[in-house]
């Protein structure tokens, strides 16, 4: 699959690739993906660099730990003037207009043009980092990043390869956002991002979305999932208990994780959770931080659950949460492939999610682990959790959804993508550390 690619597996002209995402402070989903895959190659030997437009974030400080250390730039040093950086911005949308005239007068052109002036990236700097190295390749996560890199591609970057990995369910969100600029992405994506040599998709269900959005070839668009390290649960294990409802013993805690915001619909978990029986009254935490808390915990209030709800904000280490308690909910109406289910099951917990588009029936399906329930049906999430909780799945099964999306594995295609061919596994050694059927609307996931 790899020798389709527009441009030779050994183009560049140093054994150096990067990786470029706007910023890791945040240590969540493409961010988490991004240290375990750079880790991953460093560890391997690899000469990696991380490109970022913004520094800073206990991600970026454990990667200058390792012995094999990628280096890390950020591209706005080397941006230069403001007005310089939007000449060329300007320029490189004109080359992706005259590429496709017939769209130069359609409502694509028009997003292309707003998704790129509403999003400033530094493409100066970007363009001359890559001139100046000359990497084998260069890989960019979410939108803006791949925007960026898919206009740079358009100004003489030489035989670099430009690789964008899509992480989201982009005609949905797109289609749920407020903002122009985002309801803009498909229409941007579907004029800029043919001009990369090749588009990889977190699951196969945004493959499916980016191949009806930007209508490449089959063979220019490629699955590959979010690694798992099993170290990672295994050291989760052995620190010290998060949470004080995780260690009392005085009945079941359900955790759920992500950002505080429409996309996950925590209200429809607290609304469920409400109407959830068990033999011990059971405890909900929320773990992330978003503009919906204050309307959550007021939520929680009107429910009269708020003695059995707690948000205690964004957390170093997640994987502590999910290795201890009894059930992991995942209440998405969209997702890409939702790295937090993978890391729940990597643990050993059992979950329940919504069969929302795309990832988690992927996942889970032909496993026997995990109930799935449709986005949004408060009374099948909460049967779906009581059942669970009765009847949990045995930890085995868990374990064994995240075998396929195993770190080595998984590298092992970035690191085909990126240098051309799997290096030898003499590793250079790192430290380890701690990330970190039923009735109708509910089943288990089903081959």
């Amino acid at each position: 699959m790899l020798s389709a690619m527009g441009g030779s597996l050994e183009s560049g002209t140093s054994d150096r690739a990067a990786l470029y995402i706007s910023s890791l402070a945040s240590a969540r989903g493409a961010e988490r993906v991004v240290f375990h895959v750079a880790r991953e190659l460093a560890a391997r030997g690899h000469r990696l660099t991380l490109l970022v437009e913004e520094t800073g974030g206990r991600l970026v400080d454990d990667l200058a730990k390792l012995p094999n250390a990628p280096e890390i730039v950020e591209l706005e040093t080397l941006d230069g003037p403001t007005l310089l950086s939007r000449v060329l911005l300007l320029a490189a949308v004109a080359r992706v207009l005259l590429e496709r005239p017939r769209r130069l007068f359609s409502a694509d052109a028009a997003d292309l043009v707003e998704a790129a002036w509403k999003a400033p990236a530094p493409i100066l700097g970007l363009r001359r980092w890559i001139r100046r190295e000359r990497p084998r390749a260069v890989l960019s996560f979410l939108h803006d990043p791949n925007l960026t890199l898919a206009l740079a591609k358009r100004l003489a970057l030489g035989e670099t390869r430009c690789i964008a990995s899509v992480r989201n369910h982009i005609t949905v969100s797109a289609a749920k956002a407020k903002s122009s600029r985002m309801r803009a992405v498909p229409g941007a994506m579907r004029m800029a991002l043919p001009g990369l040599d090749r588009v990889l998709a977190v699951s196969e269900g945004i493959r499916a979305d980016v191949l009806r959005i930007t209508e490449l070839p089959e063979d220019r668009v490629e699955a590959l999932g979010n690694p798992v390290d099993p170290s990672d649960a295994a050291a989760a294990a052995r620190v010290p208990s998060p949470h004080r409802w995780l260690a009392d013993g005085r009945g079941p805690v359900v955790v759920a994780a992500g950002k505080l915001k429409p996309q996950k619909d925590f209200p429809t978990l607290l609304r469920a959770f409400a109407r959830v029986e068990s033999p011990r009254p059971a405890r909900l935490v929320v773990l992330g931080e978003g503009d919906e808390r204050e309307a959550l915990l007021a939520l929680a209030a009107t429910l009269g659950i708020a003695d059995r709800v707690d948000l205690p904000g964004q957390v170093e280490n997640p994987l502590a949460f999910f290795v201890r308690a009894d059930l992991f909910v995942l209440s998405s109406a969209w997702e890409g492939l939702p790295n937090v289910l993978l890391e729940a099951l990597a643990c050993g917990c059992p979950v329940v999610s919504t069969d929302c588009p795309s990832g988690p029936a992927e996942i889970l399906k032909g496993s026997g682990a995990g109930r799935l329930v449709p986005v949004g049906d408060v009374a099948a999430m909460a049967r779906a959790i009581e059942r669970e909780l009765a009847q949990p799945t045995p930890r085995s099964l868990s374990i064994a959804c995240t075998e396929r999306y195993a770190i080595g594995s998984i590298v092992d295609r970035y690191e085909a993508l990126l240098f051309g061919k799997v290096k030898a596994r003499a590793r250079v050694p790192r430290p380890t550390r701690s990330l970190a059927a039923g009735s109708p609307g509910i089943s288990r996931a089903e081959s």
